[in-house]
C-alpha cells in the first residue's frame, strides 16, 4: 500500500514490534493497518490505540472469519510450532473488530470483501481537530 514513492512530509510509514509504545507515533489524518491485525493475538487493543491516532480514517485488511481461513491458520500455527517459530496468525470476529472502531466513534463500511482477506475503512464521525488528541470511550 505505501512503497515509499510519496515524500515523508506527506506520508509516513511506522513498523513496530507487538506491544510497542504507541506514543511516539503521531496523530495522522488516515492510518493504515495492511495485515496487521491477523498477526497480533489483541485485536481490539490494536485497533484501539489505531483509531485514537486516526483524525479521519483508519483502514485495514483481515481475513474473513470463513471455516476454510481458520482452518488454513491453524495448519499454519501447527507449522510454525513445529519449526519452533513464535509467529501465530488470528482470525478475529469481524463483529467485534467493528464494534471497537464504532465505540471510538467511526462509521464502518467495508471496501472489498474477498476469499483471502477484507479490507474494511473506518470513518471517524467526528472531526479531530489538528494537535486534539482523540479518547476511546471506557
Amino acid at each position: 500500500m505505501f512503497d515509499g514513492r510519496f515524500s515523508h512530509d506527506v506520508a509516513k510509514r511506522y513498523r513496530g514490534r507487538r506491544g510497542s509504545n504507541g506514543d511516539r507515533i503521531a496523530i495522522a489524518d488516515y492510518v493504515v493497518l495492511h495485515r496487521v491485525v491477523c498477526c497480533n493475538p489483541d485485536s481490539d487493543r490494536l485497533l484501539g490505540a489505531a483509531a485514537v491516532h486516526a483524525r479521519r480514517t483508519l483502514v485495514f485488511s483481515h481475513p474473513p472469519r470463513t471455516r476454510f481461513t481458520r482452518m488454513s491458520v491453524g495448519i499454519g500455527n501447527a507449522m510454525m510450532r513445529l519449526r519452533g517459530r513464535e509467529y501465530r496468525g488470528y482470525v478475529h470476529s469481524p463483529a467485534a473488530m467493528y464494534d471497537v472502531l464504532e465505540c471510538a466513534g467511526f462509521r464502518v463500511r467495508p471496501l472489498r470483501t474477498g476469499p483471502k482477506w477484507w479490507v474494511i475503512a473506518a470513518t471517524r464521525r467526528d472531526r479531530i481537530r489538528p494537535g486534539q488528541r482523540a479518547k476511546l470511550p471506557r
